[in-house]
């Protein structure tokens, strides 16, 4: 423990170092009050004894000035003085003295209170250490969250916004967004159980199952699932996670929420009429439990808006009120205007004062389908003149017991590390996905696109009408990798892809968009996607029978 002893008198001095020399003790001495304030300031005492007069400052002073250069460390002050009375007493007290030793006095008493100042001293230390270690991980968990959440500090697509307005504690919120198929935009939500440390952890292996299943394009329920299970294995019992999950499709224009345990998501159409996405499932990770999953899917057209927060927001309004104020039409401003709004009400809300738990909030604005052909449309590669096949793959699909997007993950796990997968990979994904559904609902269901302008929910239901009646039927996705046939080692050169159903086909021809034209209607666009965004897209005459290929340069 470092002493200073600011004392005029040396033979106080001496007599103030012989009563506290002691293994473990540094004593330092300083004869005027100017010297004293000089070594505070240079190296912070643990302990600082005064004599009440001092030369150029007194001790009084001395002890004020000692308050206002140490406000991140209290430094306990020792004062001896020849008197003392209740206006003095008080002055000292206001200065920041916690004891005062009347000259003269007994050595022992002396002793006494300095001993028992050097345990409250021990004490404050060892709190000092503890919180500069939390601090310190905190600073981590947050660090780690951050890379999780956003590597390499890639921005989001234009209308896309997402934050946490995070405490100086950590509250176990993080909030994510990703891209996996092109168009297809996957959001999270999270907010764990609990403060702290502990709170923070909890949130990074739901962050890392969400990253790692999203590029899978892996559907929501079995993202909650694997979510869930991995919480229960690791946490601790009454240790859980609240999830907000959504998966916007912007091709179909198909909004996909799964909530569990958090506030309702809001969708805010242009004409005005929102759609709430309650709670519906169990919080992730409750031990003994095996919660239901219940998803819910919409239509979701260009300029609509998706609004979802976390908790937090009910420490700043009542949770009605709240909603009400933030809700704004998606004609009557635009994006940057409700983000600014949003961000500004939270802020009001709070009255200036620190929030008591983190707030996650995202305003997403459905773009128009035809972004995605400017955003990944394939350079066009020159063919070489001879290719020969080195890899085909035939898949059979009953689409009775596995949907398509069941199969596109497993095709792309498959060309995972592959040139395919690592070049053409992303946009493959999304015209396997066309193709298949196409296949599926034109020409094994026979469902007519037109049923999509009534809305989503209406196409959906005859969709499961249908397949619920389908007696037999199935679909083929042959895919072929070209190589270059004259480069040594082998160089991938094309994807060929071939989508076959078992149905009477469809007419494809009054579906088919010019090529590069992706139109804002609410249906037949996955027929305009394959040809914008694919190569030498042909149908058979029936119309059952789709190839395309994609070219890697």
């Amino acid at each position: 423990m470092k002493v200073l002893i600011a004392a005029a008198d040396p033979v106080l001095q001496a007599l103030v170092v012989r009563l506290l020399a002691a293994p473990g003790r540094e004593l330092q001495v300083a004869a005027q009050g100017l010297e004293a304030l000089q070594r505070v300031r240079d190296q912070v005492p643990d302990l600082v004894i005064t004599h009440s007069e001092l030369p150029e400052i007194d001790g009084l002073e001395l002890s004020r000035l000692i308050r206002l250069a140490s406000r991140r460390r209290i430094v306990p002050i020792l004062m001896l003085a020849p008197s003392s009375s209740p206006a003095l007493l008080r002055q000292r007290l206001e200065a920041g003295i916690l004891e005062i030793i009347l000259c003269p006095f007994a050595p022992e008493e002396l002793q006494f209170r300095v001993d028992a100042l050097e345990r409250l001293i021990r004490l404050q230390n060892e709190l000092l250490a503890k919180q500069a270690r939390d601090r310190e991980e905190v600073a981590l968990v947050k660090h780690v969250l951050g890379r999780l959440s956003a590597p390499d500090n890639q921005p989001m697509p234009p209308g896309f916004h997402m934050e946490t307005l995070q405490t100086q504690r950590i509250n176990g919120d993080v909030c994510v967004h990703r891209e996996g198929l092109p168009g297809v935009h996957f959001g999270l939500i999270c907010d764990a159980t609990g403060h702290g440390l502990m709170a923070g952890v909890s949130t990074i292996p739901v962050v890392e199952t969400f990253l790692a299943m999203v590029a899978r394009d892996l559907p929501l329920d079995a993202i909650y699932r694997e979510i869930h299970a991995k919480l229960k294995h690791l946490l601790p019992t009454g240790r859980f996670a609240c999830l907000l999950l959504w998966r916007l499709d912007v091709a179909q224009g198909v909004l996909a929420v799964l909530n569990a345990g958090m506030p309702p998501a809001l969708l805010l159409r242009r004409s005005g009429a929102i759609q709430a996405f309650p709670s519906r499932v169990l919080p992730a990770g409750i031990a003994g439990v095996e919660a239901g999953v219940a998803v819910t899917k919409t239509g979701a057209a260009p300029g609509d808006r998706l609004l979802a927060f976390s908790d937090g927001l009910g420490d700043l309004a009542p949770a009605g009120d709240l909603e009400q104020r933030f809700l704004r039409s998606p004609a009557g401003t635009s994006h940057t205007e409700h983000c600014q709004a949003i961000r500004e009400l939270i802020q009001r809300g709070g009255g200036g004062r620190e929030p008591l738990d983190d707030i996650s909030w995202a305003l997403w604005e459905v773009p128009a389908p035809a972004s995605i052909a400017l955003a990944w449309k394939a350079k066009d590669a020159p063919a070489p003149l001879a290719l020969r096949a080195g890899f085909e793959a035939r898949f059979t699909l009953d689409p009775r017991r596995h949907s398509p997007q069941d199969l596109v993950p497993q095709v792309l796990g498959l060309l995972q590390g592959s040139q395919a997968g690592t070049v053409q990979g992303p946009l493959l994904g999304m015209l396997l996905t066309e193709a298949l559904t196409n296949a599926l609902d034109h020409g094994l269901l026979k469902l007519d696109s037109r049923l999509k302008a009534q809305g989503f929910e209406t196409y959906e239901a005859h969709r499961k009408a249908a397949l619920a009646n389908l007696e037999s039927g199935s679909l083929t996705l042959t895919l072929t990798l070209m190589h270059d046939a004259g480069a040594m080692p082998p160089v991938l050169r094309r994807v060929q892809v071939e989508v076959e159903d078992t149905g009477a086909g469809f007419d494809w021809q009054s579906w088919l968009a010019p090529a590069g034209e992706t139109p804002l209607r609410t249906f037949g666009r996955g027929i305009a996607l394959l040809a914008a965004l694919g190569q030498d897209l042909t149908f058979n005459e029936a119309g059952n029978r789709v190839s395309f290929h994609l070219d890697c340069p």
